[in-house]
């Protein structure tokens, strides 16, 4: 997964919530904001202005946020920014007959995709 996810890279990235740093430092992606002012605490629009303002300085590539997570957020954000916003599952889904190998497959198809 490591080397199909090289050109992932130093890509930056804008998550919800704080949830992914074992995945960002794994890949090598570089999160330079979180829509959450403070981890748990829902954005409020002023927050959301004050993200979207800096993220055409950060060059950010991608917006992830986990699927249990509202999406009003990140849609906005996508939408007023221009960057793709990407859906990533929370967790294997055992009970639909998932393997973590699935699971691995299906984080790295998904940001490859919406950074491409």
């Amino acid at each position: 997964w490591k080397a199909k996810a090289t050109t992932l890279s130093g890509c930056k990235i804008v998550v919800h919530h704080n949830f992914w740093p074992y995945m960002n430092r794994w890949l090598g992606l570089d999160q330079v904001a979180t829509l959450e002012p403070l981890p748990g605490v829902s954005p409020s629009s002023s927050h959301l202005a004050k993200v979207k303002n800096r993220i055409g300085d950060m060059d950010a590539k991608v917006i992830i946020r986990a699927s249990y997570v509202n999406e009003r957020a990140s849609k906005w954000m996508s939408s007023h920014t221009g960057v793709p916003a990407v859906v990533l599952p929370a967790t294997v889904d055992y009970q639909g007959g998932e393997l973590l190998e699935h699971w691995y497959d299906s984080l790295v198809e998904s940001l490859l995709k919406a950074v491409q």
